[in-house]
C-alpha cells in the first residue's frame, strides 16, 4: 500500500472533489438521523473526523448539532484547504499511521468515511488501536460491506487500495480492536460500523506490570486482542477482563 501515490492521487481530485460535497453531507445526514441514536454523544461534544477529505462527514455532525466541536484531519493538503476555506472546517494536516498528537480519551466520538478500505491490513490495525487511544468510547467508520459492484470495484482497482481483501474480512477485523461491533446497512455494499471502545481503553495495560503466569492464562483462556509492536501495551477484551481479575483476586 503506497500512501505517497493516495496522497497524490486526493490532491489531485480535490477540486472535483468538492463537487460531490453537498450531496455527500446529504447522505451522510440522512444515515445520521438512523444511527446517530446510538453514538451517544453530548451538547458540546468534541468529534475527530480522520481521513476528512473536504469535510462533508463532519459537516453532517455540525448540521445535527451546532455545539459539536468537530474537527478534521487527512494527509491531502489540497483537501484541507479545501476543507478549512470552502467548507468552514476546523482541520489540520496529519497522518494517523504516524500518531497524533491528542491525549487519551480526548474526543466523545472519532469518526472516518471511506478511508479504511484504503489501506492495508497492518496499517488498519495501526488505526483501529489510534482511534480507540483517543475516543471516549465510540468510533464511527463508513465503509465498504461484503457486497460487491463492478464499477466500485473498479474504482478501487484504479485506487490501489486493499478494498479487496477489506470486504473479506469485515465485520469481523473490528472484534479484534473493539469490544462490541454494531453494523448498520446503508444499501447494499456500504455499511456504518459503530465501534465501543470503552472496555478496550480503560483497561489498557503495559505488558511490563502483568506477571508471566497472567498473562499465560489470557493468552490461553481469553480472547486476547492484542498484539501491539506500534504503541506497546495491551488491549483486552471484557472477557479477558473478568479472567485477569479473577486470576488476580483468586
Amino acid at each position: 500500500m503506497n500512501l505517497q501515490y493516495q496522497t497524490w492521487l486526493f490532491n489531485v481530485i480535490a477540486y472535483f472533489y468538492q463537487w460531490f460535497f453537498k450531496g455527500q453531507v446529504k447522505g451522510y445526514s440522512e444515515n445520521l438521523d438512523k444511527y446517530g441514536k446510538h453514538l451517544n454523544i453530548p451538547k458540546g461534544g468534541k468529534i475527530l473526523d480522520i481521513g476528512c477529505g473536504t469535510g462533508a462527514f463532519g459537516k453532517a455532525f455540525k448540521l445535527k448539532d451546532e455545539s459539536y466541536e468537530v474537527q478534521g484531519i487527512d494527509i491531502a493538503e489540497k483537501m484541507v484547504k479545501r476543507a478549512k476555506k470552502k467548507n468552514k472546517l476546523e482541520c489540520e494536516l496529519g497522518d494517523i499511521l504516524e500518531g497524533l498528537r491528542f491525549p487519551d480519551n480526548n474526543f466523545d466520538l472519532v469518526i472516518a468515511g471511506m478511508v479504511l478500505h484504503g489501506l492495508d491490513q497492518k496499517k488498519r490495525n495501526v488505526f483501529y488501536k489510534e482511534t480507540s487511544r483517543i475516543a471516549k468510547e465510540y468510533v464511527l467508520f463508513q465503509d465498504y460491506s461484503q457486497g460487491r459492484k463492478w464499477y466500485i470495484s473498479l474504482i478501487e482497482w484504479i485506487e490501489r487500495g486493499d478494498y479487496f481483501n477489506f470486504v473479506r474480512s469485515v465485520p469481523t477485523e473490528f472484534e479484534n480492536f473493539f469490544d462490541e461491533v454494531k453494523v448498520f446497512e446503508i444499501n447494499s455494499y456500504i455499511s456504518e460500523y459503530i465501534l465501543d471502545t470503552f472496555l478496550v481503553t480503560k483497561h489498557r495495560l503495559n505488558c511490563s506490570v502483568i506477571r508471566p503466569r497472567l498473562f499465560a492464562v489470557l493468552v490461553n483462556k481469553c480472547d486476547l486482542v492484542i498484539r501491539d509492536e506500534h504503541f506497546g501495551g495491551v488491549f483486552i477484551t471484557y472477557h479477558a477482563w473478568t479472567v485477569l481479575v479473577r486470576t488476580v483476586t483468586g
